[in-house]
């Protein structure tokens, strides 16, 4: 069991406590989590995470986007991705993914580039 993160912030019940999360949801929160860390800048564990500046440069190139991010999320034998993108339209470059076990359900990540 973990908690719901929305905005960076735990989501509170009507009690106060924070909210619990269970089944896809977990799911789709731990790999939005783990593909939204820039591979190497978690300084507790610095194989996680996924190289953003190889997502970013993948660009059209869908199936190799799809193995960057399978690779990224291969401890968790839970999460498996149906299918990921790259969206530019907006001020910083988001990852658009959704898992086999709901492809009807997306979820997007902010890509941050290498400064």
């Amino acid at each position: 069991m973990d908690t719901y993160i929305t905005n960076g912030d735990h989501m509170l019940d009507e009690g106060g406590r924070p909210k619990a999360v269970f089944g896809e949801d977990e799911r789709r929160q731990n790999a939005a989590f783990v593909l939204s860390v820039n591979k190497g800048s978690f300084k507790y564990n610095r194989e996680l995470g996924a190289d953003h500046q190889a997502l970013l440069d993948s660009d059209g190139e869908d199936e190799r986007l799809l193995v960057l991010c399978r690779e990224a999320l291969a401890d968790r034998e839970d999460i498996r991705l149906a299918q990921a993108a790259i969206d530019r339209s907006a001020f910083r470059p988001r990852l658009c993914f959704s898992l086999e076990s709901s492809p009807d359900i997306s979820a997007e990540v902010i890509i941050h580039e290498n400064i």
